[in-house]
């Protein structure tokens, strides 16, 4: 039986225990989620014409909170769940603290960057750091300890179009317009080694399990393997059609698999440990913009273009629920310890330019 989400850090144990669910098969989990289909909408304050803010007054509460206005680009659950944090257009980082009953408190309303926020990245043990990537070419690490404090900044020399954490939390690693990856020491913000992946056409990235490799989705179907930290191509793997571009990945918890979603509107469930491919999901229409795997590593969250997020049963791939949004989405993020999916899309309303933070999993009722 899956282990019920730990709720001493984000919230209380009985809403705690309702958000996992019990069992190991499809048919448990989508009884699970038959009940738990609610989704829930929470507007994301912006920041004010004053520039950096460090943290909100509290009329800016969930009831009273008035949209930003701008598209959310990516979306991320810190280390024990108990922030989530979000990346948008309009230049903002935005993190608040959503507990199991559904309540959400916007904490932070960071505008520091110049330019839209493409990524926000959580340290991988640290609740309390957050790095964010952003076109105006620098990666900026906020503690939510000194909200008082503007953030580290890492100058670099093109757009930042990503960044990842080492597992050892030491490191990150930046990838941005001119297709190059570069190591970041964490506590310098000083860049070392580049790679340049421009014959390759970089896209999203992650660490392996052991923290000694990087998992890069690339242009032609491609996924690369490079050794860490040399930022060395060890290996290229052939992982979707030569037409296609492997686009989002992502590292189960437990490091046994990696997911990669693709132009082709495919999704690749790959053995980490010997490099096969598992098994394909061939549901959606679209593009694959993200992916996500759960805490226990169940189930598997792909969003796209489609007006739906497909969640998959990873050992046999099968559909245990479609997730509505009614337009396309362009990051998801399970929570650390319940199964709850954030997910980053535009309002059905004005599938352009008025989006908010939503999360599924919520009971019906």
């Amino acid at each position: 039986k899956m282990v019920a989400a730990d709720s001493t850090r984000s919230g209380s144990g009985s809403s705690s225990r309702r958000m996992t669910a019990r069992g190991t098969s499809v048919e448990e989990f989508t009884e699970h989620f038959a009940s738990m289909r609610r989704i829930r909408g929470f507007e994301l304050q912006g920041a004010s014409s004053r520039g950096y803010s460090s943290q909100l007054d509290s009329r800016y509460g969930s009831s009273a909170a008035s949209s930003s206005g701008s598209m959310l680009y990516s979306v991320a659950w810190n280390a024990d769940g108990s922030l989530i944090a979000t990346g948008s257009e309009d230049k903002i980082v935005s993190v608040g603290a959503l507990d199991m009953t559904g309540k959400f408190r916007q904490t932070l309303v960071g505008a520091t960057h110049s330019d839209s926020v493409n990524k926000v990245a959580w340290h991988p043990s640290n609740p309390s750091l957050l790095a964010s990537a952003s076109a105006d070419r620098c990666i900026c690490v906020w503690d939510m300890r000194q909200k008082n404090t503007k953030p580290g900044r890492i100058l670099n020399k093109a757009a930042c179009t990503s960044v990842a954490w080492s597992p050892c939390g030491q490191y990150l690693v930046l990838g941005d317009k001119d297709e190059r990856l570069s190591l970041v020491e964490g506590r310098t913000f000083s860049i070392g080694k580049t790679c340049d992946l421009s014959k390759a056409v970089l896209n999203e990235f992650t660490y392996d399990a052991s923290g000694k490799h990087l998992i890069v989705a690339l242009g032609g179907g491609k996924i690369g393997i490079l050794d860490m930290p040399s930022l060395t191509i060890s290996r290229t793997l052939a992982a979707h059609s030569p037409q296609s571009s492997c686009i989002s990945v992502a590292l189960s918890p437990s490091g046994d698999r990696f997911a990669v979603g693709a132009s082709d509107a495919l999704c690749s469930i790959w053995d980490a440990a010997d490099l096969i491919c598992e098994r394909m999901i061939s549901r959606l229409d679209y593009m694959i913009r993200c992916v996500s795997f759960s805490h226990d590593g169940l189930l598997l969250a792909v969003g796209s273009e489609d007006h739906t997020v497909d969640v998959a049963y990873v050992e046999d791939g099968a559909r245990v629920v479609a997730v509505p949004t009614d337009c396309e989405t362009y990051s998801v993020a399970w929570h650390p310890r319940a199964h709850l999916l954030a997910l980053a899309c535009p309002s059905p309303s004005d599938s352009r330019r008025d989006s908010r933070l939503r999360v599924f999993g919520f009971p019906s009722a």
